[in-house]
C-alpha cells in the first residue's frame, strides 16, 4: 500500500469522524433547546472528549453546568469559550451570570459594563446590572434605560428586559407608581412572547394528587436521621435563604433545582409499573452516584410540591420542607421577577394567584395525608426572628446547633436563583408587606384572598 494512499485513507477517516462529531454537536444543541438536558449533556461530553474545538460547545456545556449548580466547572468552560471567541456577547454575558451565581458581584458588574462598551444594545446586561445592588448612581447605562429613543430601537424581547430593569430602578428609589407601570409593560410583552403554562401545571398537579390518593392511607414509619431534604413551595417564597441556611452544614450535598423526582416518576410510568413502591428504587438508583454515604442531599426543586406525597411516603429518610410567605408579597415578587427560564405563567397576576392557591391546597392535603415528615417554614417569621426560627429548624433536622446557621450570608456555595444577590447580605425583613406599595396592581389577588378565611388576617 503506497504512502499517498495511506495518507488519503487517514484523511478520509478523519473527515468522516469530524462530520460525525459535527452532526452529534448539532443534535446536542437541538436536545438542549428542547429542554432534554440529560441527553444534551451526555452528547456535549462526547464532543469534548473528541476534542471538538467549537466555542459554542464550551459555552453550552457551561450553561448546563450552571443550571446543575456546578458553578466552578461552569466558570472554567465559559472562560475557554471566551478565549476562543473573545468578542461574542453571549459568552461574556453568560460569564457574568456565572460570576453572579458564585457571589463575585464586583467582577460580574465589571463584566457586564465591559460588554456594554462593545455592545451597547445588549438589553439583558442592562437588566442584570439592576439586580446587582450596585452603589454607583447615574451611570451611563442607567441613563440609557430611560431613553425612549433607545428603547424604541429594541426588539420586543429587548424592550421586555428594559422595562423589567426600569421597574427595578424605580422600586429601589421607592417610586412604586412608575415601577408598577414599567412592570406591567414588561409583563405585557412577556405574555405576548411566551404562552402561559398554567393549564399544564395545574393538570399535572391534579393528576399527581389523584394518583397519590390510593396510597394516602398506607402506614409508613418515618426514618431518621434524614438523608434527603426537599425544599418545596412557590418561586420567590424565601427558599434560597432557607437553602443557604441548611447548606451551611458541611455534610450537605446541594443539588440545587434538579429533575430527579420528575425523571423517576416518568420512568415509573414508562415501565407501566403499578406498584409505586418502585418509585423509591428508581429514585435511589438515580441518586446513588451523586452523593457520598456521609452526605445529606438537598434538593430545591420548588414544584416538587406536586410530588410531596410520593416523596414523603415512598422515599426513605426524607424530609419535605414547605417554605411559604405572605401570598400577596409572594405573588408581587413573582410578577416583578424576570425569570430566565420556565415559569411562563408568571406574566399574569391571575395565573400566579391560581398557581399559588393550587400549591397551598395541595400542601394542605399532603400534610394531612402523608407520612408526617413534612414541615413548614414561614419566611416572614424567619426574617423577623431568625434565631428562634433557625433554632427550631435545626432541631427538626436533628442536627447539633452551631451559630454559623445564623449567618447564611457567609455561605460560599453558588446559587442560581433570582435571589442569588440578596442571599449575600445578612437576613433582613424589609420586604415584608411590600405588596401594600402595589395595592392598585393587586386587585385580583386581593379580592381572591379576601374571600378565603385562612388568608383574611393579611388585611387586618
Amino acid at each position: 500500500m503506497g504512502k499517498d494512499f495511506k495518507n488519503l485513507l487517514v484523511h478520509q477517516q478523519s473527515s468522516r469522524k469530524d462530520k460525525e462529531i459535527k452532526n452529534l454537536f448539532r443534535k446536542s444543541i437541538e436536545l438542549h433547546l428542547k429542554g432534554n438536558i440529560k441527553d444534551a449533556k451526555k452528547n456535549y461530553e462526547i464532543c469534548l472528549n473528541q476534542k471538538f474545538n467549537d466555542p459554542r460547545l464550551y459555552s453550552n456545556y457551561a450553561l448546563i453546568l450552571k443550571d446543575l449548580g456546578q458553578f466552578d466547572e461552569a466558570e472554567k468552560f465559559i472562560r475557554i469559550a471566551i478565549k476562543l471567541s473573545p468578542n461574542e456577547s453571549s459568552y461574556i454575558y453568560n460569564f457574568g451570570i456565572i460570576l453572579k451565581g458564585i457571589g463575585k458581584l464586583a467582577e460580574a458588574e465589571k463584566t457586564f459594563l465591559k460588554l456594554l462598551t462593545t455592545n451597547p444594545d445588549h438589553a439583558k446586561s442592562y437588566f442584570t446590572l439592576t439586580t446587582l445592588n450596585s452603589k454607583k448612581q447615574k451611570c451611563f447605562w442607567q441613563k440609557k434605560l430611560f431613553s425612549e429613543e433607545f428603547i424604541n430601537k429594541l426588539d420586543d424581547e429587548g424592550k421586555m428586559h428594559f422595562y423589567f430593569a426600569r421597574s427595578n430602578i424605580y422600586h429601589s428609589c421607592k417610586d412604586y407608581r412608575q415601577s408598577a407601570i414599567a412592570i406591567n409593560n414588561a409583563n405585557k410583552i412577556k405574555k405576548s412572547l411566551n404562552k402561559s403554562n398554567l393549564k399544564e401545571l395545574l393538570f399535572k398537579s391534579d393528576l399527581l394528587k389523584n394518583e397519590y390518593n390510593p396510597y394516602s392511607s398506607l402506614d409508613y414509619s418515618v426514618k431518621k436521621p434524614y438523608k434527603f431534604i426537599f425544599i418545596v413551595g412557590m418561586p420567590r417564597c424565601g427558599s434560597t435563604l432557607l437553602e443557604a441556611i441548611i447548606s451551611m452544614n458541611k455534610n450537605i450535598c446541594n443539588l440545587g433545582e434538579t429533575t430527579l423526582i420528575d425523571e423517576s416518576y416518568y420512568e415509573l410510568r414508562t415501565k407501566k409499573l403499578i406498584n409505586l413502591n418502585e418509585f423509591r428504587n428508581i429514585f435511589l438508583e438515580k441518586i446513588k452516584n451523586k452523593v457520598k454515604d456521609s452526605e445529606i442531599i438537598l434538593d430545591k426543586s420548588l414544584y416538587n410540591y406536586q410530588f410531596a406525597g410520593f416523596i414523603s411516603k415512598f422515599i426513605p429518610y426524607s424530609l419535605v420542607i414547605h417554605c411559604f410567605r405572605n401570598p400577596l408579597d409572594n405573588i408581587l415578587s413573582i410578577y416583578r421577577t424576570n425569570f430566565a427560564n420556565g415559569n411562563q405563567y408568571t406574566s399574569s397576576l391571575e395565573d400566579i394567584t391560581k398557581v399559588y392557591l393550587d400549591h397551598d391546597q395541595k400542601m394542605e392535603f399532603y400534610k394531612k395525608n402523608a407520612a408526617g415528615n413534612i414541615i413548614e417554614i414561614n419566611y416572614d417569621l424567619l426574617v423577623k426572628d431568625p434565631e428562634k426560627e433557625i433554632r427550631n429548624l435545626i432541631r427538626n433536622l436533628y442536627w447539633e446547633w452551631d451559630d454559623m446557621y445564623l449567618n447564611p450570608q457567609n455561605n460560599k456555595r453558588a446559587f442560581s436563583t433570582a435571589s442569588n444577590v440578596q442571599i449575600r447580605s445578612p437576613i433582613y425583613a424589609s420586604s415584608i408587606n411590600g405588596w401594600i406599595n402595589y395595592r392598585k396592581e393587586l386587585d385580583y389577588p386581593i379580592k381572591v384572598f379576601n374571600e378565603i378565611k385562612k388568608f383574611k388576617k393579611i388585611f387586618e
